[in-house]
C-alpha cells in the first residue's frame, strides 16, 4: 500500500493546473484528429448538404475580397460589394462563422482568388477545429470544477455526443454556434467569479463574437441575466 505521502503527491499532481491544460489539449486534438479524417464526401463519408455551398463560398468570398484589397476591405465601398447588401433585401448573414469555414477552404484551395471554384471538404476542417475547441473548453471547465475525472467525462461525454459529432463533419454553422455560445457561457461565469471589470469586459468581447457568428447567440441573453441577478444580487 502507497504511504500516505506519496498518496498526496499523487494527489497534488493530478490537481495541478498545467495537468489539466494538458489533457484538456489531448483531448480537443484527438477530437480534432477523429473529425477530420471523416470528412471528405468523395470517400463516402456525409454527403454534401443544401446550405454547405453557400457557407463555404460565402467565405471564400469574404476571404478573397481580403487577400485582395488588402485594408481597402473595410471601406464602405468594398463592403458593400463583398457582402451584396441590396436595399429592401434580407439583411446579410453574420460572417465570423462563415470566415472559419472560408479560411479553411484557403489552406487547401489551389485558386483562392477565383469565386467559382468551391470545395466542401477543406471548409469542413474548420468545423472539426471549432469541435475541438469546444471539447477543450468544456473539458477544461469541467475540470477546475468537478475534478480530473469530472472534466475529462465532461469532455468525452461531448465528443460521443452523435447529433454533436456529426454536425462537426459539415460545412455549417450549427457546431461552429454551440462552440461560440458554450464559450459565451463560460466566460460570462468566469466573469462573475471576481467580479473585476476588465473580466465582463472580455465577456461581452466573447459574446460579441457569438453574434457576429449567429443571432442565435442572443438566446444567451435569458440564461445570462438569471445568473447576473443570482450572482450580483442586483
Amino acid at each position: 500500500m502507497p504511504s500516505e505521502k506519496v498518496m498526496a503527491e499523487i494527489k497534488k499532481s493530478v490537481s495541478r493546473p498545467s495537468l489539466k491544460l494538458s489533457l484538456a489539449l489531448l483531448v480537443a486534438v484527438l477530437c480534432t484528429v477523429v473529425t477530420a479524417i471523416d470528412i471528405a464526401p468523395e470517400t463516402g463519408r456525409p454527403g454534401v448538404t443544401c446550405d454547405e455551398f453557400y457557407h463555404v463560398s460565402y467565405g471564400k468570398r469574404l476571404v478573397a475580397s481580403l487577400l485582395a484589397n488588402g485594408l481597402d476591405f473595410f471601406r464602405p465601398l468594398c463592403i458593400s460589394q463583398t457582402f451584396g447588401w441590396r436595399r429592401g433585401g434580407p439583411p446579410v448573414h453574420p460572417p465570423l462563422g462563415n470566415w472559419i469555414l472560408g479560411w479553411a477552404n484557403w489552406l487547401f484551395d489551389p485558386k483562392p482568388l477565383d469565386p467559382l471554384p468551391t470545395a466542401i471538404a477543406p471548409a469542413r476542417l474548420g468545423t472539426a477545429v471549432c469541435f475541438g475547441c469546444l471539447a477543450f473548453i468544456v473539458g477544461l471547465f469541467c475540470m477546475r470544477r468537478y475534478g480530473l475525472v469530472g472534466g475529462m467525462s465532461a469532455a468525452f461525454s461531448l465528443v460521443c455526443m452523435p447529433r454533436l459529432f456529426g454536425h462537426a463533419h459539415l460545412a455549417a454553422l450549427d457546431l461552429i454556434t454551440a462552440f461560440t455560445c458554450t464559450r459565451t457561457i463560460v466566460a460570462i461565469i468566469w466573469a462573475g467569479e471576481k467580479q473585476a471589470l476588465y473580466r465582463f469586459a472580455l465577456a461581452g468581447v466573447v459574446w460579441g463574437l457569438a453574434l457576429l457568428t449567429r443571432f442565435h447567440a442572443l438566446l444567451c441573453f435569458p440564461p445570462i441575466l438569471c445568473y447576473m441577478i443570482c450572482r450580483l444580487r442586483h
